[in-house]
Protein backbone atom coordinates (compact mmCIF):
# COMPACT_ATOMS: atom_id res chain seq x y z
CA UNK A 1 0.00 0.00 0.00
CA UNK A 2 1.25 3.53 -1.16
CA UNK A 3 2.19 6.19 1.63
CA UNK A 4 -0.74 8.46 0.49
CA UNK A 5 -3.12 6.27 1.18
CA UNK A 6 -1.75 4.92 4.46
CA UNK A 7 -2.23 8.70 5.10
CA UNK A 8 -5.67 9.05 3.85
CA UNK A 9 -6.60 6.05 5.75
CA UNK A 10 -5.18 7.40 8.96
CA UNK A 11 -6.54 10.96 8.73
CA UNK A 12 -10.13 9.32 7.94
CA UNK A 13 -9.77 6.42 11.16
CA UNK A 14 -9.09 9.69 13.22
CA UNK A 15 -12.12 11.66 12.59
CA UNK A 16 -13.95 8.64 12.93
CA UNK A 17 -12.54 8.05 16.46
CA UNK A 18 -13.01 11.47 17.30
CA UNK A 19 -16.80 12.11 16.41
CA UNK A 20 -17.51 8.26 18.02
CA UNK A 21 -15.50 9.65 21.37
CA UNK A 22 -17.74 12.92 21.20
CA UNK A 23 -21.30 11.43 20.45
CA UNK A 24 -20.42 8.79 23.31
CA UNK A 25 -18.84 11.31 25.64
CA UNK A 26 -21.82 13.97 24.71
CA UNK A 27 -24.38 10.84 25.39
CA UNK A 28 -22.74 10.06 28.88
CA UNK A 29 -22.54 13.79 30.32
CA UNK A 30 -25.99 14.76 28.99
CA UNK A 31 -27.36 11.50 30.66
CA UNK A 32 -25.90 12.31 34.21
CA UNK A 33 -26.46 16.08 34.51
CA UNK A 34 -29.87 15.87 33.12
CA UNK A 35 -30.86 13.35 35.61
CA UNK A 36 -29.76 16.25 38.48
CA UNK A 37 -31.39 18.79 36.46
CA UNK A 38 -34.52 17.24 36.78
CA UNK A 39 -34.17 16.88 40.13
CA UNK A 40 -33.36 20.73 40.90
CA UNK A 41 -36.38 21.93 38.74
CA UNK A 42 -38.52 18.93 41.06
CA UNK A 43 -37.16 20.78 44.48
CA UNK A 44 -38.02 24.11 42.44
CA UNK A 45 -41.85 23.17 42.36
CA UNK A 46 -44.16 24.52 45.28
CA UNK A 47 -45.89 21.85 47.25
CA UNK A 48 -49.40 22.07 47.51
CA UNK A 49 -51.22 23.31 50.67
CA UNK A 50 -53.34 19.93 51.41
CA UNK A 51 -54.56 22.45 54.86
CA UNK A 52 -55.74 24.75 53.26
CA UNK A 53 -58.00 23.08 51.10
CA UNK A 54 -59.05 21.00 54.15
CA UNK A 55 -60.12 24.19 56.10
CA UNK A 56 -62.54 25.43 52.87
CA UNK A 57 -64.03 21.97 52.78
CA UNK A 58 -64.89 22.36 56.41
CA UNK A 59 -66.26 25.86 55.68
CA UNK A 60 -70.03 25.30 57.76
CA UNK A 61 -71.36 28.40 54.90
CA UNK A 62 -71.00 25.50 52.15
CA UNK A 63 -74.01 24.04 51.43
CA UNK A 64 -73.27 19.76 51.33
CA UNK A 65 -73.44 19.36 47.61
CA UNK A 66 -70.18 22.13 47.28
CA UNK A 67 -68.81 19.98 50.69
CA UNK A 68 -68.88 16.93 48.48
CA UNK A 69 -67.24 18.36 45.82
CA UNK A 70 -64.73 19.69 47.72
CA UNK A 71 -64.20 16.66 49.14
CA UNK A 72 -64.18 14.60 45.94
CA UNK A 73 -61.39 17.03 44.85
CA UNK A 74 -59.45 16.25 47.93
CA UNK A 75 -59.69 12.81 47.09
CA UNK A 76 -58.33 13.75 43.54
CA UNK A 77 -55.33 15.79 44.92
CA UNK A 78 -54.21 13.34 47.18
CA UNK A 79 -54.06 10.36 44.71
CA UNK A 80 -52.24 13.23 42.46
CA UNK A 81 -50.25 13.38 45.82
CA UNK A 82 -48.95 9.68 45.58
CA UNK A 83 -49.10 10.13 41.66
CA UNK A 84 -46.46 12.79 41.92
CA UNK A 85 -44.18 10.20 44.45
CA UNK A 86 -44.37 7.62 41.60
CA UNK A 87 -44.07 10.29 38.66
CA UNK A 88 -40.73 11.60 40.27
CA UNK A 89 -39.18 8.43 39.97
CA UNK A 90 -40.15 7.24 36.39
CA UNK A 91 -41.77 10.84 34.75
CA UNK A 92 -42.99 9.33 31.68
CA UNK A 93 -44.90 6.48 32.66
CA UNK A 94 -47.34 8.18 35.20
CA UNK A 95 -47.68 11.97 32.97
CA UNK A 96 -50.29 10.47 31.29
CA UNK A 97 -52.37 9.70 34.09
CA UNK A 98 -51.50 12.62 36.16
CA UNK A 99 -52.82 15.21 33.46
CA UNK A 100 -56.03 13.27 32.71
CA UNK A 101 -57.03 13.45 36.49
CA UNK A 102 -56.03 17.49 36.74
CA UNK A 103 -57.41 18.31 33.68
CA UNK A 104 -60.90 16.10 35.23
CA UNK A 105 -60.45 18.78 38.01
CA UNK A 106 -60.70 21.52 35.75
CA UNK A 107 -56.87 22.63 36.07
CA UNK A 108 -55.79 24.75 33.16
CA UNK A 109 -52.60 23.23 31.00
CA UNK A 110 -50.05 26.05 32.60
CA UNK A 111 -50.80 24.99 35.73
CA UNK A 112 -50.12 21.59 35.58
CA UNK A 113 -46.95 22.86 33.66
CA UNK A 114 -46.18 24.19 36.82
CA UNK A 115 -46.99 21.87 39.30
CA UNK A 116 -45.89 18.46 37.24
CA UNK A 117 -42.87 20.37 35.08
CA UNK A 118 -44.17 17.76 32.86
CA UNK A 119 -43.11 19.85 29.61
CA UNK A 120 -39.59 20.16 31.74
CA UNK A 121 -37.92 18.34 28.63
CA UNK A 122 -39.60 20.15 26.26
CA UNK A 123 -38.61 23.36 28.06
CA UNK A 124 -35.24 21.98 28.72
CA UNK A 125 -34.18 22.13 24.77
CA UNK A 126 -36.14 25.36 24.30
CA UNK A 127 -34.03 27.24 27.02
CA UNK A 128 -30.78 25.66 25.75
CA UNK A 129 -31.20 26.86 22.37
CA UNK A 130 -32.05 30.15 23.31
CA UNK A 131 -29.10 32.27 23.92
CA UNK A 132 -30.49 34.57 25.34
CA UNK A 133 -31.56 32.56 28.27
CA UNK A 134 -27.76 30.85 29.13
CA UNK A 135 -27.56 31.91 32.47
CA UNK A 136 -25.54 30.24 35.15
CA UNK A 137 -28.14 30.86 37.81
CA UNK A 138 -30.86 29.08 35.82
CA UNK A 139 -30.75 24.90 35.67
CA UNK A 140 -30.92 24.90 32.12
CA UNK A 141 -27.90 27.64 32.31
CA UNK A 142 -26.11 24.91 34.84
CA UNK A 143 -26.86 21.79 32.68
CA UNK A 144 -25.29 23.67 29.53
CA UNK A 145 -22.42 24.72 31.26
CA UNK A 146 -21.71 21.41 33.21
CA UNK A 147 -21.94 19.61 28.99
CA UNK A 148 -19.77 21.54 27.81
CA UNK A 149 -17.35 22.23 30.23
CA UNK A 150 -17.24 18.43 30.34
CA UNK A 151 -16.59 17.62 26.74
CA UNK A 152 -14.10 20.28 26.40
CA UNK A 153 -11.81 18.39 29.19
CA UNK A 154 -12.20 15.39 27.64
CA UNK A 155 -11.49 16.60 24.09
CA UNK A 156 -8.48 18.60 25.24
CA UNK A 157 -7.51 14.92 26.64
CA UNK A 158 -8.67 13.14 22.98
CA UNK A 159 -5.88 15.78 21.43
CA UNK A 160 -3.24 15.14 23.67
CA UNK A 161 -3.76 11.20 22.61
CA UNK A 162 -4.35 11.90 18.73
CA UNK A 163 -1.16 13.97 18.79
CA UNK A 164 0.79 11.18 20.58
CA UNK A 165 -0.72 8.40 17.86
CA UNK A 166 -0.04 10.79 15.36
CA UNK A 167 3.50 11.17 16.01
CA UNK A 168 4.24 7.36 17.13
CA UNK A 169 2.89 6.90 13.55
CA UNK A 170 5.09 9.52 11.64
CA UNK A 171 8.30 8.67 13.33
CA UNK A 172 7.56 4.56 12.47
CA UNK A 173 6.07 5.66 8.47
CA UNK A 174 9.08 8.08 7.79
CA UNK A 175 11.57 6.27 9.45
CA UNK A 176 13.20 5.16 6.01
CA UNK A 177 13.66 8.52 5.53
CA UNK A 178 16.25 8.20 7.95
CA UNK A 179 18.07 5.01 6.71
CA UNK A 180 18.25 7.09 3.30
CA UNK A 181 19.74 10.71 5.02
CA UNK A 182 22.29 8.13 6.38
CA UNK A 183 22.93 6.33 3.48
CA UNK A 184 23.48 9.03 1.38
CA UNK A 185 25.50 10.58 3.91
CA UNK A 186 27.86 7.82 3.50
CA UNK A 187 28.06 8.04 0.24
CA UNK A 188 29.15 12.12 0.54
CA UNK A 189 31.82 11.25 2.99
CA UNK A 190 32.58 8.07 0.78
CA UNK A 191 32.36 5.48 3.54
CA UNK A 192 31.08 2.80 1.57
CA UNK A 193 28.01 2.09 -0.54
CA UNK A 194 25.59 -0.17 1.29
CA UNK A 195 22.25 -1.62 0.06
CA UNK A 196 19.23 -0.50 2.01
CA UNK A 197 17.18 -3.20 2.83
CA UNK A 198 13.32 -2.44 2.30
CA UNK A 199 10.53 -4.88 0.78
CA UNK A 200 7.25 -2.54 1.43
CA UNK A 201 5.73 -1.34 -2.27
CA UNK A 202 5.27 2.49 -1.55
CA UNK A 203 6.41 5.49 -2.78
CA UNK A 204 9.64 5.11 -0.29
CA UNK A 205 10.16 1.62 -2.17
CA UNK A 206 10.37 3.25 -5.16
CA UNK A 207 13.09 6.02 -3.82
CA UNK A 208 15.30 3.44 -2.22
CA UNK A 209 15.48 1.17 -4.63
CA UNK A 210 16.86 4.31 -6.94
CA UNK A 211 19.34 4.65 -4.37
CA UNK A 212 20.18 1.24 -4.48
CA UNK A 213 20.66 1.65 -7.91
CA UNK A 214 22.66 4.76 -7.72
CA UNK A 215 24.96 2.87 -4.70
CA UNK A 216 25.49 0.18 -7.24
CA UNK A 217 26.62 2.16 -9.81
CA UNK A 218 28.90 4.30 -7.57
CA UNK A 219 30.61 1.45 -5.92
CA UNK A 220 30.93 0.02 -9.73
CA UNK A 221 33.14 2.63 -11.07
CA UNK A 222 35.26 3.00 -7.48
CA UNK A 223 35.81 -0.12 -8.58
CA UNK A 224 36.75 0.94 -12.02
CA UNK A 225 38.41 3.85 -11.34
CA UNK A 226 40.87 1.48 -8.76
CA UNK A 227 41.77 -0.47 -11.19
CA UNK A 228 41.73 2.32 -13.87
CA UNK A 229 44.87 3.82 -11.67
CA UNK A 230 46.33 0.99 -10.98
CA UNK A 231 46.66 -0.22 -14.69
CA UNK A 232 47.92 3.50 -15.40
CA UNK A 233 50.29 3.31 -12.93
CA UNK A 234 51.47 -0.26 -14.71
CA UNK A 235 51.63 1.80 -18.08
CA UNK A 236 53.30 4.87 -17.43
CA UNK A 237 55.97 2.67 -15.55
CA UNK A 238 56.76 0.63 -18.72
CA UNK A 239 57.77 3.12 -21.28
CA UNK A 240 59.26 5.24 -18.96
CA UNK A 241 61.48 1.53 -17.91
CA UNK A 242 62.16 1.17 -21.35
CA UNK A 243 63.38 4.60 -21.98
CA UNK A 244 65.76 4.68 -18.97
CA UNK A 245 67.05 1.50 -20.43
CA UNK A 246 67.69 2.82 -23.51
CA UNK A 247 69.45 5.53 -22.47
CA UNK A 248 71.72 3.75 -19.27
CA UNK A 249 72.42 1.41 -22.55
CA UNK A 250 73.67 4.05 -24.96
CA UNK A 251 75.27 5.95 -22.54
CA UNK A 252 77.27 2.69 -21.43
CA UNK A 253 77.82 1.59 -25.18
CA UNK A 254 75.88 -1.13 -24.89
CA UNK A 255 73.40 -0.16 -27.49
CA UNK A 256 74.46 1.91 -30.60
CA UNK A 257 72.99 5.41 -30.97
CA UNK A 258 71.78 3.89 -34.29
CA UNK A 259 68.99 5.70 -35.97
CA UNK A 260 66.70 2.68 -35.20
CA UNK A 261 67.27 2.79 -31.59
CA UNK A 262 66.12 6.85 -31.30
CA UNK A 263 63.12 5.77 -33.42
CA UNK A 264 62.18 3.55 -30.48
CA UNK A 265 63.05 6.05 -28.08
CA UNK A 266 60.55 8.16 -29.75
CA UNK A 267 58.21 5.46 -30.31
CA UNK A 268 58.40 5.17 -26.59
CA UNK A 269 57.76 8.75 -25.67
CA UNK A 270 54.74 9.08 -27.83
CA UNK A 271 53.28 6.02 -26.17
CA UNK A 272 53.66 8.12 -22.92
CA UNK A 273 51.46 10.80 -24.96
CA UNK A 274 49.27 8.48 -25.99
CA UNK A 275 48.73 6.90 -22.22
CA UNK A 276 48.22 11.03 -21.55
CA UNK A 277 45.60 11.12 -24.41
CA UNK A 278 43.91 8.00 -23.03
CA UNK A 279 43.57 9.10 -19.86
CA UNK A 280 41.23 12.07 -21.28
CA UNK A 281 39.50 9.77 -23.63
CA UNK A 282 38.82 8.15 -20.20
CA UNK A 283 37.48 10.85 -18.84
CA UNK A 284 35.57 11.66 -22.11
CA UNK A 285 34.11 7.93 -22.26
CA UNK A 286 32.93 8.41 -18.44
CA UNK A 287 31.30 11.48 -18.90
CA UNK A 288 29.41 10.34 -22.05
CA UNK A 289 29.09 7.16 -20.96
CA UNK A 290 29.58 5.36 -24.22
CA UNK A 291 32.63 3.35 -25.84
CA UNK A 292 33.93 3.76 -29.43
CA UNK A 293 36.99 1.97 -31.30
CA UNK A 294 38.82 3.18 -34.52
CA UNK A 295 39.22 -0.07 -36.29
CA UNK A 296 41.62 -0.23 -39.40
CA UNK A 297 42.83 -3.18 -41.37
CA UNK A 298 46.29 -4.00 -39.50
CA UNK A 299 49.35 -6.70 -40.05
CA UNK A 300 49.28 -8.05 -36.28
CA UNK A 301 52.62 -10.01 -36.69
CA UNK A 302 54.58 -6.82 -37.87
CA UNK A 303 52.65 -4.64 -34.99
CA UNK A 304 53.43 -7.59 -32.64
CA UNK A 305 57.52 -7.25 -33.96
CA UNK A 306 57.26 -4.03 -33.22
CA UNK A 307 56.00 -3.86 -29.75
CA UNK A 308 58.86 -6.61 -29.20
CA UNK A 309 61.87 -3.97 -30.78
CA UNK A 310 61.00 -1.46 -27.87
CA UNK A 311 61.56 -4.16 -25.11
CA UNK A 312 64.92 -5.53 -26.20
CA UNK A 313 67.41 -3.86 -24.00
CA UNK A 314 64.91 -5.40 -21.20
CA UNK A 315 64.90 -8.55 -22.43
CA UNK A 316 68.65 -8.59 -22.65
CA UNK A 317 68.96 -7.15 -19.22
CA UNK A 318 67.16 -9.58 -18.16
CA UNK A 319 68.58 -12.60 -20.07
CA UNK A 320 64.73 -12.88 -21.27
CA UNK A 321 63.47 -13.72 -25.11
CA UNK A 322 60.10 -13.22 -27.08
CA UNK A 323 59.87 -15.32 -30.02
CA UNK A 324 57.39 -14.77 -32.64
CA UNK A 325 56.37 -18.11 -34.57
CA UNK A 326 54.20 -16.36 -36.82
CA UNK A 327 56.21 -15.32 -40.16
CA UNK A 328 53.33 -14.52 -42.11
CA UNK A 329 51.47 -11.36 -42.53
CA UNK A 330 48.20 -11.59 -40.37
CA UNK A 331 45.82 -8.64 -41.07
CA UNK A 332 43.37 -7.75 -38.08
CA UNK A 333 40.47 -5.51 -38.31
CA UNK A 334 41.38 -3.96 -34.64
CA UNK A 335 42.30 -0.64 -32.73
CA UNK A 336 45.74 0.11 -33.19
CA UNK A 337 46.34 1.87 -30.38
CA UNK A 338 44.22 0.02 -27.99
CA UNK A 339 45.71 -3.23 -28.95
CA UNK A 340 49.44 -1.97 -28.53
CA UNK A 341 48.33 -1.05 -24.90
CA UNK A 342 46.97 -4.66 -24.69
CA UNK A 343 50.48 -5.94 -26.19
CA UNK A 344 52.43 -3.80 -23.90
CA UNK A 345 50.61 -4.87 -20.56
CA UNK A 346 51.39 -8.82 -21.96
CA UNK A 347 55.17 -8.58 -22.34
CA UNK A 348 55.69 -5.88 -19.35
CA UNK A 349 53.65 -8.95 -17.28
CA UNK A 350 56.29 -11.30 -19.37
CA UNK A 351 59.60 -8.98 -17.98
CA UNK A 352 58.17 -9.06 -14.44
CA UNK A 353 57.35 -12.34 -14.07
CA UNK A 354 59.00 -14.77 -16.35
CA UNK A 355 61.97 -15.28 -14.70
Amino acid sequence: MKFSQKFLIFIFSVLIFTIGINILALKYFTTIYFDEYLTVIKHDVPDINFDLIAAFTNTKNLDDATIEEYKKILNDLSGISSSLEKFSSNPRAYAPSIIDSLQKIGVSGNSIEQVLFVNALDSFFSNIFSLSVFDNSTPEGRFVLWVVMSMIVVNVLLIIFILLISYLWIHRAFRPIQTILENLSNIISRKGYKQIEYSKKDEFGALISAINSLNESLSRQQQIRSDFLSDLSHEIKTPITAIKCYLEGMDDGVIETSEKNYRLLHREIDRLINITSSIMEYERLEQEGTDSLSLQSIDFIELVKNVRDEYVPMLQKNRQEIVCAQSKTFFVNLDPEKTIQMIHNIFSNFLKYAW
